[in-house]
């Protein structure tokens, strides 16, 4: 997205970038018309994003859906379900929880493929 802005930072890519209209104003302030990106509420020139950054992102979105895979997990087969169907369950109730399970790990491993 074009803004007008002014580096900060200029090693981080890091800018203060001006969210109002006033162009006269911007310029008036040394500010420049350049294409940015807005990451986790901070602006940075496009394509100058801290290698760092991004890797918190990532790992910040493969720990959220960690948590999101755990809750599911659970929530359709909480521990003593799980423990029923080990000791008590018939065939189809351990074929049906094995899919399930195998269904969560495929997810589980897409996401870290993803990622």
């Amino acid at each position: 997205m074009l803004k007008y802005c002014k580096i900060i930072d200029k090693e981080k890519g890091l800018i203060q970038v001006g969210l109002g209209t006033n162009e006269k104003f911007y310029k008036s302030i040394g500010f420049t018309l350049q294409e940015v990106e807005e990451i986790e509420g901070q602006y940075y020139l496009k394509g100058q994003v801290p290698e760092e950054i991004l890797n918190d992102i990532k790992e910040k979105n493969k720990l959220k859906l960690k948590q999101e895979l755990k809750e599911k997990f659970y929530k359709e087969y909480p521990i003593y379900k799980q423990c029923n169907i080990a000791i008590y369950g018939t065939n189809e109730e351990r074929k049906k929880f094995k899919e399930f399970h195998d269904k969560i790990v495929e997810e589980y491993n897409n996401m870290l493929l993803i990622s």
